[in-house]
């Protein structure tokens, strides 16, 4: 098969990725209730929103851990309740600055020197958790929430007392800064969207130029491009690489008697048990028609032919979609040095020469004294015995 294209590894990354995150989130809110531990810890003391609310953040961060660390909840609903939970403890701090007892501008520095990283901290974290369009929406909402908070502390403070215009400027500046800051980071996400998109259709062009619709096995683009390097491997390696060209026996027959729709399944019942048979790193190719071609790197002629056999016995003892059937194998080993075509010829006379002797037999080419190729059968003995020790 095509590497890489099954739904069971698509499956095991997202698990992958869904750990990842786990982990993440779940180092986040162990440094979360560092951090307002040790706000806590220093606070000055009138400030009552420090003294009786960060203990209870810090608890709700160990209390989030238990369900995300324990997967009892869903990723996708935990990502919105710490979103949440992050976004009502950020705008109700920052409420705090605004609206508690006392001066703005002596809390300034205190606002933009240290909650409102915080806030531009949680907008990057909305574009990171939801899509880019809701990201931008939510991000977009956080901006509102904390210029409605800003303004509605000044105006306040501008019905008892005089408000400094660097005051105003400079809390005007930070919110344009957190704007740029959210298209900044909506920007890299389109582009991040698009890569992704681009990535997917190029795996889905390289999919379908190197997999046959029918069987799910590699085509013959594909088998050739794998024959090729191996066989480079092979000859700088010295080591052994074997090809199987296998055939339904009278699929003709087969197509005439039962109908195309049921060819077809034979076809794809052929190729399931033709990857079963074929030893992990064999590449399973469908050659073309109702032929089949295993290249078997590190294998030679006797370890084809045992995979060869298994393989024949299989499809001769098992109906393939209900259809009773029969393969016809011819094997080569290639020589070192030897174009791959060769000897996927030398594998294609060897079967045309099974065919000739009888059908639903495995021929091996065996070279002769003179480098000459001869086909040699498996006799019944030696498949029987192949057979008892699988």
């Amino acid at each position: 098969m095509v590497p890489d294209t099954s739904a069971s590894s698509r499956i095991d990354e997202l698990r992958r990725v869904a750990l990842s995150k786990r982990r993440v989130y779940s180092w986040t809110l162990v440094c979360a209730a560092a951090i307002v531990l040790l706000s806590w810890w220093f606070r000055s003391p009138e400030d009552l929103f420090l003294a009786y609310v960060y203990p209870a953040v810090a608890v709700a961060c160990m209390v989030l851990l238990v369900p995300l660390w324990r997967r009892t909840v869903p990723m996708r609903s935990m990502e919105m309740v710490l979103l949440g939970f992050g976004a009502g403890v950020i705008l109700s701090r920052l409420a705090w600055h605004f609206h508690a007892p006392g001066s703005i501008e002596d809390r300034l520095l205190d606002l933009i020197g240290g909650h409102y990283w915080a806030v531009a901290l949680l907008i990057v974290s909305t574009i990171g958790i939801l899509d880019r369009y809701r990201g931008l929406l939510f991000g977009l909402l956080i901006i509102t929430a904390s210029a409605i908070l800003a303004g509605s502390g000044l105006l306040m403070e501008a019905s008892h007392s005089s408000v400094a215009g660097e005051t105003v400027m400079k809390l005007a500046r930070v919110h344009i800064f957190l704007i740029a800051l959210l298209a900044l980071v909506a920007s890299v996400a389109l582009l991040r969207d698009q890569l992704r998109s681009a990535i997917a259709r190029a795996e889905n062009w390289e999919r379908w130029a190197n997999t046959d619709p029918l069987s799910g096995l590699a085509n013959r683009r594909a088998g050739e491009r794998f024959l090729q390097e191996q066989a480079a491997l092979a000859t700088q390696n010295a080591s052994p690489l074997s090809v199987l060209l296998l055939d339904i026996d009278r699929f003709k027959r087969i197509n005439d008697t039962n109908g195309h729709a049921v060819g077809d399944a034979v076809l794809a019942a052929i190729a399931e048990r033709l990857t079963d048979g074929a030893r992990r790193g064999d590449l399973v190719t469908r050659w073309g028609g109702e032929e089949f071609l295993i290249i078997a790197p590190h294998a030679d002629i006797e370890d084809a032919g045992r995979i060869g056999e298994r393989i024949r016995r299989e499809v001769e003892q098992r109906p393939m979609a209900g259809v009773q059937c029969s393969v016809t194998v011819g094997i080569a080993q290639h020589r070192p040095g030897e174009q791959p075509h060769h000897v996927v010829s030398r594998a294609d006379t060897c079967l045309y020469q099974g065919k000739a002797a009888g059908r639903n037999r495995v021929m091996t080419a065996v070279e002769g004294a003179a480098g000459t190729d001869r086909a040699a059968g498996i006799d019944r003995e030696t498949a029987a015995v192949i057979a008892d020790s699988r």
